[in-house]
């Protein structure tokens, strides 16, 4: 959606009380939001969507289970629940979904050589479900698929193998493998 309004963050993440269509609040390279959500089951898997390959940022990638730009007047938890339906037709409900952070990004695009610059809020969830019966958007993602949490950081930490997911920050996926072992340690312990 082009004419899709987000709401405009401070550089600490506030917001401004400013609204502006996602295109012209990209083209000004200011903050924004965006919510991450990352699904991951009872056997040590986490859900990856592959990415589709007529998407500008990560084709053909392996990336979070969902995620997507907080529209204006949207709770971070509200984006993540309508990203996670909308990508993958899997219903949420606030109560499941946690946070295990906050982070921030700032790249250059490659298509706009401007810098894209978002407060990422986190949230993970478990969840034990086939991806072969889950609704994939069709525009935006291309397959869905369990990794392994130990094969994951293995890849992530591996020049050549950190090639097949999305171009994030690294420390961003660590963090994430660490929540998830957390989780999976205390309601195993």
């Amino acid at each position: 959606m082009n004419d899709e309004y987000l709401d405009v963050l401070d550089e600490r993440g506030r917001l401004t009380g400013d609204k502006l269509p996602k295109n012209q609040l990209h083209d000004q390279q200011l903050w924004h939001g965006v919510a991450h959500v990352w699904i991951y089951n009872k056997q040590g898997q986490i859900l990856l969507q592959k990415r589709h390959q007529n998407v500008k940022w990560g084709a053909n990638n392996w990336d979070l289970a969902a995620g997507g730009h907080i529209a204006a007047g949207e709770t971070p938890l509200q984006a993540a629940i309508r990203e996670t339906k909308e990508e993958i037709g899997l219903d949420l409900k606030e109560s499941e979904l946690e946070l295990a952070g906050i982070t921030t990004s700032a790249n250059i695009t490659p298509w706009t050589e401007k810098e894209h610059k978002t407060y990422e809020w986190n949230y993970i969830v478990m969840r034990n479900l086939d991806p072969k019966t889950m609704e994939l958007q069709a525009d935006e993602t291309a397959d869905l698929k369990w990794f392994d949490l130990d094969e994951f950081e293995a890849d992530i930490k591996s020049p050549e193998a950190s090639n097949k997911y999305a171009p994030r920050q690294r420390e961003l996926y660590q963090r994430i493998i660490d929540n998830v072992r957390k989780k999976l340690r205390s309601k195993n312990g």
